[in-house]
């Protein structure tokens, strides 16, 4: 789908797409070729001290356990669709944020696509942005979607 596509997809759903998302969506989005397979892994940020659980220090720990990051950000709209939020909820998470290359939108902060559950109880479902800087400390509640080597 391309990034139109998959806002037009997650607005019939009821979804809410926040207006960075349609941005990068619209603007740099490179769809993969069909039939492309992404090994990902979500980690949890209770697996983290408050601490650690920043943004670079989440980063070195996945690339020193062999992940690294997604190139596309299309892998957010794919982990958005590949889970029920009572699945994502099951994992004890109420965000997802993909670990992709951050994405700068005229020239303001860098930005990671995710997924925001935390408004579920009013029926608002969001596919948001976050911002991504070094030293944010996430929650807990927080997973983190990153690629891993394909096993033979």
């Amino acid at each position: 789908m391309s990034g139109q596509d998959w806002i037009k997809h997650f607005q019939v759903k009821g979804i809410n797409i926040g207006h960075y998302v349609q941005m990068i969506l619209i603007a740099g989005f490179m769809p993969s070729k069909k039939g492309t397979v992404y090994n990902l892994v979500i980690v949890k940020g209770e697996l983290f001290s408050d601490n650690n659980r920043t943004t670079s220090k989440i980063r070195e720990n996945a690339y020193l356990s062999g992940m690294y990051k997604p190139e596309n950000v299309e892998i957010a709209c794919l982990v958005r669709e590949m889970f029920t939020d009572e699945e994502i909820e099951k994992m004890g998470l109420y965000w997802i944020v993909t670990m992709h290359e951050p994405v700068t939108i005229s020239g303001r902060c860098s930005f990671l696509l995710g997924m925001d559950l935390r408004g579920r109880s009013s029926g608002k479902l969001w596919f948001n942005v976050y911002d991504d800087k070094s030293n944010n400390i996430w929650d807990r509640e927080t997973g983190f979607v990153f690629k891993v080597p394909q096993t033979k």
